[in-house]
């Protein structure tokens, strides 16, 4: 069964974390249409704080759907609009299972 919020959203927790080196905006659960404007809005709340590095971590989440997909790509020209980027990679790969209706 799916989880859902008192809505009948799909559950999305995004948890923030401030280091002195960077800011680590981590996702679990299903990143989808009904979701994906929570991450998006708290990473760039994150990037307002000019952090030295900002780090999405989506290795918590269980489902990722086409606008999920969209949140890196939207937090990463909004980074690079307001001055810089940087990219690292990943420890490990991120899977993003497929689900077809």
């Amino acid at each position: 069964m799916d989880r859902s919020d008192d809505e009948g959203f799909p559950e999305l927790t995004v948890h923030l974390t401030t280091w002195p080196e960077a800011v680590v905006v981590a996702a679990v659960g299903d990143l989808d249409l009904a979701t994906a404007d929570r991450l998006r809005q708290q990473a760039e709340a994150a990037l307002g704080a000019q952090p030295p590095a900002l780090v999405v971590d989506l290795g918590g989440i269980t489902f990722c759907g086409s606008a999920g997909m969209q949140v890196p790509r939207t937090v990463f020209m909004h980074s690079a609009d307001s001055g810089g980027f940087r990219n690292r990679r990943a420890r490990r790969a991120v899977r993003f299972p497929r689900r077809f209706e």
